[in-house]
């Protein structure tokens, strides 16, 4: 029964990915800000703010529902940047304000963590469809963009 369920799980997300590639380009208008040093938030995206740093920075902050916590791990073994309940933010849009977002706190201060946009792009969406799929809660809640994972999604990244 459990290897039936897997199996499903699997065919279902490799059908959503392929569908989900052929969908996944889209028009795409930035409506995002990064504020002031002074400022809590980094930056203001569509839907509220953006809150980047490390862990007991982001447990500290007082937070709306529609604020996103970013957790900057980049000085960890595998360096990464991990979005609290990323699962959250379904607008192709929304996740790409913030994606750039975090890109904007990489070029402010530059770390050894690297990813591409698309890559970002890519392993956000997975998330959220086995997330969506009630597939293992507890680690698709959040998506983890280490530097390791990079390749494993750029094989699937459509020549432009």
């Amino acid at each position: 029964m459990a290897k039936k369920k897997n199996g499903f799980l699997m065919y279902a997300t490799a059908i959503t990915i392929f569908i989900g590639m052929f969908n996944y380009r889209h028009r795409y208008e930035p409506e995002y800000e990064i504020l002031k040093e002074t400022d809590d938030a980094f930056a203001s995206y569509r839907d509220g703010y953006v809150y980047i740093g490390r862990e007991e920075f982001i447990n500290s902050v007082k937070h709306e529902e529609n604020d996103v916590l970013v957790v900057d791990e980049r000085d960890s073994i595998d360096s990464n940047i991990k979005i609290l309940d990323s699962y959250r933010i379904t607008d192709k849009n929304a996740r790409e304000d913030i994606i750039n977002i975090i890109e904007e706190y990489e070029k402010n201060d530059p770390s050894i963590w690297s990813r591409s946009i698309e890559t970002m792009k890519l392993e956000w969406f997975v998330h959220n469809v086995l997330y969506n799929l009630n597939y293992e809660l507890t680690r698709t809640k959040d998506v983890d963009f280490e530097n390791s994972e990079e390749e494993s999604y750029k094989r699937f990244i459509l020549s432009k």
